[in-house]
């Protein structure tokens, strides 16, 4: 059997035993406020009256929508062509990597059924409590603007955490960038990473900051400017194998953290 379908065995088979040790069957129940007079007159105005109970349900339900939704399509990506998740898991070169793997593919396996309470049943290695610590321990300068290693960023904790923190783009000494290096950040967002992999490269180094949507490439060069960053080329273009025009749709998001499936 494909090794990414035996770790969906796998956590479906521990999803279940979760499920009926928690009993959730739960549904999202329909109000049942009284239809008194005050609340007719709010009805025609499109005002509906809720229990709180049940409008915090509704709101949990919605919260962790698009990660249900995101994890359904991954499943339906494995279950299409298995042989290409496995193709990746054989390309990984040491156990921590494949481990990462096996946690990802279990992980986004029960967050399609159960969305963020899939986390108490695959915790990541680095915990809820963890991050928010280190959040916390982030130098606010003024609403949505952090001082972190000398730079000053508009950006959010979670991503200010992720690039400068937690350091994603460096593994182990095995996957880093040196100075003198070249860099091609290829979706550079609002520029924390142009901003990180700047201070990695040195002055003798370059990196090509692309970015084609218009609100987060006008941050990632007021980015740049508020720090007088001069070794990073901000290009409001997307990279593709192909030449050619696409429509890219923005969505405006909070300054509060991503995570969730």
């Amino acid at each position: 059997m494909s090794r990414t379908k035996e770790l969906i065995e796998e956590a479906l088979d521990e999803l279940e035993k979760y499920l009926e040790e928690k009993h959730l069957t739960e549904d999202l129940e329909v109000a049942t406020v009284k239809r008194t007079g005050i609340n007719r007159y709010f009805n025609k105005l499109g005002i509906y009256v809720v229990r709180v109970r049940e409008w915090q349900y509704a709101q949990k339900f919605s919260t962790t929508y698009s990660g249900k939704l995101s994890s359904l399509e991954f499943l339906r990506s494995v279950n299409l062509n298995p042989e290409s998740f496995d193709e990746i898991y054989n390309l990984l070169a040491d156990g921590a990597s494949k481990k990462v793997f096996d946690w990802y593919v279990q992980y986004r396996t029960a967050c399609a059924f159960i969305g963020e309470e899939a986390y108490e049943l695959f915790t990541p290695q680095i915990t809820k409590e963890a991050w928010d610590n280190m959040e916390k321990g982030l130098k606010r300068k003024s609403k949505g603007v952090f001082e972190i290693e000398g730079f000053t960023v508009q950006a959010t904790p979670f991503e200010l955490v992720d690039t400068f923190v937690v350091q994603q783009y460096r593994y182990d000494s095995i996957v880093e960038p040196k100075l003198g290096d070249i860099v091609f950040d290829i979706g550079a967002y609002v520029g924390d990473t142009a901003l990180w992999f700047s201070k990695a490269v040195g002055p003798q180094g370059k990196v090509y900051a692309f970015e084609p949507e218009p609100h987060n490439f006008a941050k990632l060069k007021a980015n740049l400017e508020r720090n007088n960053v001069t070794n990073v080329v901000p290009l409001q273009l997307a990279l593709s194998e192909n030449e050619g025009e696409m429509q890219v749709y923005w969505q405006w998001r909070s300054l509060s953290n991503s995570r969730g499936c």
